[in-house]
Order: structure tokens, then sequence, then C-alpha cells
């Protein structure tokens, strides 16, 4: 079932509902495999693994209380958009919430809205980058989902206090890494 309300209007590839087999014996199948969304939580400002214990909001197991957010609600990211990409030759899990492995539906702040830095995650062993728009296939590492969106000069965001903010991508990338953590002290309320 494809929900709007989580839908990028502006995302040519929205909404995404499709996606390639990862099954090695039905490889390249494509299959119904629950919606992605253009929407998805912080899990800070690192790249992340399993993510059982970082910086952001969100994570594996995550047990983030509102009182847990020490740099205060309204300095702490909560949710950003990022583009969702139709398959090719991989099964490209961004923004997927059903099913999700290992950060599928995380950004983080490490790099700065629509960087030209490829995302990262792996699936099934298979570790790939995703530009926003290709899927190529490199080495292992820690998985990283860069915000993005097709809105010119930036991305929209919506902070632990449930404001919304329109972030450029030009914002310091200092201040932008202490605005995707919940407790390590700074206060960025200069973007």
């Amino acid at each position: 079932m494809v929900l709007p309300t989580v839908m990028c209007p502006s995302d040519p590839s929205s909404p995404k509902t499709d996606t390639i087999d990862g099954n090695t014996t039905t490889a390249g199948i494509f299959e119904k495999q629950g919606m992605h969304t253009n929407y998805v939580v912080c899990s800070g400002s690192t790249s992340y693994g399993t993510g059982k214990t970082l910086n952001g909001i969100f994570y594996v197991k995550s047990e983030t209380r509102i009182t847990d957010i020490t740099d205060g609600t309204s300095n702490t990211l909560m949710l950003a958009e990022i583009l969702v990409t139709p398959d090719t030759n991989v099964n490209d899990l961004r923004g997927r919430y059903s099913n999700s492995w290992e950060g599928n539906n995380w950004f983080s702040t490490l790099n700065p809205p629509n960087t030209t830095v490829s995302d990262k995650n792996n699936y099934q062993g298979i570790s790939t980058t995703k530009s926003p728009t290709s899927n190529v296939a490199t080495g292992s590492g820690g998985q990283n989902v860069s915000a993005r969106s097709t809105h010119t000069g930036g991305a929209n965001f919506s902070l632990a206090d449930g404001s919304v903010r329109f972030i450029q991508n030009n914002i310091d990338p200092l201040i932008y890494a202490q605005l995707g953590t919940r407790t390590m002290g700074e206060v960025s309320n200069s973007y």
C-alpha cells in the first residue's frame, strides 16, 4: 500500500514498491517487497554497521526517549528526505521500512545534504555504493545514507521538537554533523 504522506511529490522515482529479488536463484526478477519512503530517521553523525550504539536518536534496538536528547529537541535532527532509486542490477533498500536491514530507513549527517558522495549499504553480503541515480558495486565498509532531494539548494528536515526546516546544501559540515547527535553537548542553532 502506498501512503502519499511519506512520499515526496518532487521525487520522480517515488513511490517505489518493486525491487529486484536478491535471491541468487531468482536474481534480477522484480517483485513487490514493500513501499520505499522518501522520509527516513536520523542515526547520528557517523557511518554505521549493525548500528547498535549510534549517536543519533534512531538505531537498532534504540530505546531513546525524548528526555535522552540532552542537546535539545530543537537542536537535534529526527527525519530527513532521501531520493528513492529504481532497481537496475541490485536490490536498493534505501527508504524501505518493511523487512529493513541495517539502516535502510536511516540517514546520517556524515555528509551534507545532496552530497556528491555516494550512499553505501550492505545487503546479503553485497556491498553497494549508491549515488542518487545509480547502483555501483564496491568494497565493504561502514554504511551511510545521506539526505537528498530534488529541491533547489537543499532538503527538508524535521527536528525532534516536530518543527520542519529546509537545510541548504552548503551548510557548515561541522554544524550539520552536530545536528545529527543527541547527547554530545552541541547546540547548533546557527543554521
